[in-house]
């Protein structure tokens, strides 16, 4: 597609091509080609940014192109490959001013940097949350907005993701994933979580009468999902 047929689509056909790509790949591909489309990007506020293993010229350019209102959904990391990231992003944003952001995913994010996400609750559009098993972030605040959670895997293999949720109601949930939580405290949380469709989780089994009551319960599911993936992870002290 030539330039000039660019500059005749509408404003709104354009941002429906965006709503399919990351950011980063809609500048890479409509940046500079016209002055038409430049504005475009100048004023879209639907960006998806994913900033896991991101070049470092990318992320500059991100950062000074986008202004934070812009931004609905967000992904910090700072694993090994992008050590430092979240301090970086922070230098050029804070938290509060994410004034339209639904989604955001906190990746091994460093110690230094937890204190700046503790207004989280305090982002009005805010709607999904993800952070590691071993994340100091509380979702407290905001637990009873949310419709997704998702909590990923961490060293401390004893850990129970199940804790890191409140016990509140928590009337939006509908997609919901633990990699290790208790059976006890899964059916808590199934009860707090009424509209729950999705879950992905491994339970952890810590005893034979944990076991029994995870098999044998008869007692009506306080949930009605859809779509269910569980896996059973036995601890070893109750391997005989």
């Amino acid at each position: 597609m030539s330039s000039c047929l660019l500059d005749r689509l509408p404003v709104e056909c354009l941002y429906m091509i965006f709503e399919y790509f990351w950011a980063q790949e809609i500048f890479h591909s409509f940046l500079n080609v016209t002055q038409y489309i430049n504005q475009v990007l100048e004023n879209y506020n639907g960006y998806l940014i994913n900033f896991k293993s991101i070049r470092k010229q990318d992320f500059d350019l991100l950062c000074r192109s986008i202004k934070p209102y812009q931004i609905i959904s967000l992904t910090l990391s700072d694993s090994q490959d992008t050590v430092g990231q979240s301090q970086l992003f922070l230098s050029f944003f804070s938290i509060n001013q994410l004034i339209h952001l639904h989604a955001l995913a906190l990746i091994d994010i460093d110690r230094n940097s937890i204190s700046a996400f503790s207004d989280i609750h305090k982002l009005p559009c805010l709607v999904s949350i993800e952070i590691d098993g071993n994340s100091q972030i509380s979702i407290n605040l905001i637990a009873s907005q949310l419709k997704r959670f998702i909590v990923n895997s961490c060293s401390d293999d004893y850990s129970n993701h199940g804790m890191l949720i409140p016990s509140i109601q928590l009337p939006r949930l509908c997609y919901l994933s633990l990699e290790r939580c208790s059976f006890s405290r899964l059916y808590s949380i199934l009860r707090l979580a009424s509209n729950l469709i999705s879950l992905h989780v491994s339970i952890i089994c810590w005893s034979s009468t944990e076991m029994n009551h995870l098999i044998n319960n008869d007692q009506e599911p306080p949930f009605k999902l859809i779509y269910l993936y569980m896996t059973m992870n036995v601890r070893s002290k109750f391997r005989k």
